[in-house]
């Protein structure tokens, strides 16, 4: 994935957060031009965050990255990057970093690939026990992934990851 990026976008600063990277792979990626490795400390953490096939590190991750570096497009090791259709969006979140929020009609926290179904498909049945919804709305509903998002330090999208 970072080397496809790479051929993309050659000068972008690339920042891979270690969550069980071995040596050999941490050395590797050390050794490539413009990519830092920031070691996650779970130990920070309730043990549970540390059950990787949850997912509870990476609203974390993605805050920690939006305190140090601003706005990022956040990606995981699973995304593909095999032409520049994806660079459009930056120049969207462009606008939220100009300090312009009356201007910027987009939301600071954008998902930029469909799954393919719907909200109400992925949704268990009993959460609309507590979450008030328009269950037929829900069916036409796009879902997109969290896999690529492109996110901007605002109000808006520290209260989105914290839940």
């Amino acid at each position: 994935m970072i080397a496809e990026y790479k051929k993309i976008v050659p000068r972008d600063r690339i920042v891979v957060y270690d969550i069980g990277l071995t040596q050999n792979q941490s050395h590797i990626l050390l050794n490539i031009c413009n990519v830092v490795v920031e070691k996650f400390n779970f130990d920070d953490f309730p043990k549970y965050v540390k059950i990787l096939t949850h997912y509870r590190w990476k609203p974390i991750v993605i805050t920690k990255a939006l305190q140090k570096y601003g706005s990022i497009i956040y990606v995981d090791s699973s995304v593909h990057f095999r032409n520049t259709n994806y660079l459009r969006i930056p120049s969207l979140v462009n606008c939220r970093s100009n300090n312009d929020d009356v201007k910027c009609t987009h939301f600071p926290y954008m998902l930029h690939s469909y799954t393919g179904h719907s909200i109400h498909y992925a949704t268990m049945t009993n959460v609309y026990q507590y979450i008030p919804t328009i269950k037929e709305a829900m069916k036409k509903t796009k879902m997109y992934e969290a896999g690529l998002a492109y996110v901007t330090p605002t109000k808006e999208t520290f209260e989105i990851l914290k839940w």
